[in-house]
């Protein structure tokens, strides 16, 4: 009996020993493991917010945390511009054209605003006046590659092909490395039935972008 009495109290003291070493050995690990930082998230400014809510299609929320700024001397160009942009996402070209417009009425050099304000008078067909207003920035920065992409496709939408070819062909001269403005060019040879000329200018549209469906399609085509 007093064995088993001693085998008992061996056995539990073992054990006591174990759980005590485990509990040392658990408490020195933690001790070893570096004190996890929480990341202190930095509430996002108006404007950062502005550009979340676009990417996310709450336009209206996107315009509604920029409006104090329309009010503030130093940004309200700037915020004339975000709002416009904000508008003509969302198909409303007519509050859009007046946000430019009052952004060009601050600064009437700005090509910037000027080129916000073709997009709305573009999906409006308005192209007398989108005319007037890229040529305006043309005759500041003659070689506006944007201006000049917007005439293409005016010209392009209007049918005037052989003022698009020429034109195109002026443009490429400059950026001879883009590939729309060459697109322009064939499109301009092809409207025109001139398939050798077509064909010869989609052969460098496929140097520079070798899977173009466009110029590939038109070259299987016409053989």
């Amino acid at each position: 009996m007093k064995n088993l009495q001693k085998t008992v109290m061996i056995t539990m003291a073992l054990t006591v020993a174990m759980v005590v070493g485990a509990e040392s050995v658990s408490a020195t690990e933690n001790a070893k493991k570096p004190a996890v930082s929480k990341k202190v998230t930095k509430p996002l400014t108006p404007w950062a917010q502005s550009y979340k809510y676009e990417e996310e299609k709450k336009y209206e929320k996107a315009i509604n945390v920029i409006k104090p700024y329309l009010k503030k001397r130093e940004d309200v160009e700037l915020a004339n511009m975000r709002v416009a942009w904000l508008e003509y996402l969302q198909g409303n070209y007519n509050a859009a054209i007046k946000g430019y417009e009052k952004a060009l009425n601050i600064n009437p050099d700005s090509i910037e605003a000027k080129l916000g304000l073709s997009l709305p008078l573009m999906a409006q067909k308005r192209y007398r006046e989108v005319r007037r207003h890229l040529n305006k920035i043309i005759k500041k920065s003659p070689w506006n590659y944007t201006a000049h992409q917007r005439l293409l496709a005016i010209d392009e939408i209007q049918g005037k092909w052989k003022h698009l070819t020429k034109h195109a062909k002026a443009v490429s001269k400059r950026f001879p490395s883009d590939t729309a403005t060459l697109v322009y060019v064939a499109r301009g040879y092809a409207r025109q039935k001139n398939k050798t000329m077509a064909k010869n200018v989609y052969s460098r549209v496929l140097l520079r972008v070798p899977r173009h469906n466009e110029a590939t399609n038109y070259i299987k085509n016409n053989k």
